[in-house]
């Protein structure tokens, strides 16, 4: 799957590659509500961490694979492990 960039991109690919940037989206709402309440009590900050070491090792491999969607999904996920883990250290 998108090993070489002479591999054609069929409709499941395009779909997955939706996927990988709307799945961690998901987390956008729990971001919004720490920051708009300016409280994240709730949250763990060795979990976060450790999130967001093991999302490298996953980001690591992927590119080292040449994965797109998963590298695509990776970075964004670590990008929304970075920010919860700001949020704890401000608000927490």
């Amino acid at each position: 799957m998108l090993k070489t960039k002479h591999k054609n991109i069929d409709t499941f690919d395009r779909v997955v590659i939706l996927a990988s940037v709307a799945y961690p989206l998901t987390a956008v709402p729990q971001i919004y509500k720490v920051y708009s309440r300016e409280s994240a009590d709730d949250l763990s900050l060795l979990s976060w961490l450790l999130y967001a070491l093991l999302e490298t090792i996953f980001l690591i491999y992927a590119i080292r694979k040449k994965l797109l969607p998963i590298i695509i999904q990776d970075v964004l996920w670590l990008c929304v492990y970075i920010v919860l883990i700001i949020a704890i250290l401000l608000y927490g």
